[in-house]
Order: structure tokens, then sequence, then C-alpha cells
């Protein structure tokens, strides 16, 4: 069972991975979104990992344990943090299988853009955010590209 430290770790080098494949092109926004849900991911479980002592293998046990409107776990969030861990995770959805990211049944083909790509991080620095006040952790700020609101981030520094 992966430990607190070992998910933080996780996380922040999957943002060094985000950082480094910003770096040399402005496109696979399907990727980019990935690598922020799963950056978002390993926080979310280091959450968990710290608040029970469990670890959970499954999306399904993820969400269900950071749920705001449960009533025992232990590990929920906010609203907010909740949200945008499951904006990610339908973000990152569409992205590995070109659906859309309401759920909602369509058999377009959804593919992943740009905008998608701001939306991830969006909800990335929410969870980035929630993470270091929770737990005095300090979560190095990466160079990426992106074309809106950079400066209202402060993880992610535009290129």
């Amino acid at each position: 069972m992966p430990s607190y430290s070992e998910h933080l770790s996780q996380a922040k080098s999957n943002l060094k991975f985000l950082e480094k494949i910003n770096k040399d092109n402005l496109s696979f926004w399907d990727w980019k979104v990935t690598v922020c849900f799963y950056s978002a991911l390993h926080l979310i479980n280091a959450h968990i990992n710290r608040k029970t002592g469990l670890s959970y293998k499954s999306h399904e046990d993820v969400a269900n344990a950071i749920n705001p409107f449960q009533i025992l776990p232990l590990s929920r969030l906010s609203e907010s943090e909740y949200t945008a861990y499951i904006t990610l995770q339908n973000l990152s959805r569409r992205s590995r299988y070109l659906l859309n990211e309401t759920n909602k049944r369509d058999d377009t083909a959804c593919l992943t853009t740009e905008r998608h790509y701001v939306k991830a991080l969006k909800n990335l620095q929410t969870i980035i955010s929630y993470f270091e006040i929770e737990y005095q952790e300090s979560i190095p700020a990466i160079n990426v590209y992106c074309p809106v609101h950079a400066e209202s981030f402060t993880h992610f520094r535009n290129t």
C-alpha cells in the first residue's frame, strides 16, 4: 500500500512531467489533461492515506472517500475540492476515451482541446492549494503554456 509520502512524491513527479511535455510543444492536450488528473489523484490518495491510513484502488472508491455528501468518510473534502477532482476525472476520461465529460450518452467522438486543458489546470490548482494548506506542504510551481488566466495560477507559470 503506497504511503502518504510516496503519493506526494508521485504527484510531484507527474507535475515535473507536465512541465516537460509543455516545454516542447503546444499540442497533445489529451495527455496534458490526463497528467493533470493523475497528479491530482496522487494528492487525493495522499490525503486519504493521511486521514484514514487507507489506500484505494478504484476511482469509485476514491470518489466515495472524498465525497462531501457522505456521512461517514473521514477523508471527505469540501464541495469545491471534490468538484475540482471529479471534473479532472471526467476531463481525463474524455481525453482517454473520446467521451464527453458530462457522462451523457453521446456517440460523437469528443476531442480534448486547449480549452479543456485550461479547465484541467484550474481544477488542479484547486487541489494543490487545498493540499498545501491542509498539510503545510510546498509543491513547487511549474512552467506551462496556458493560453488564458495564467496570471491567476500560483502553481503554473506561463511560458
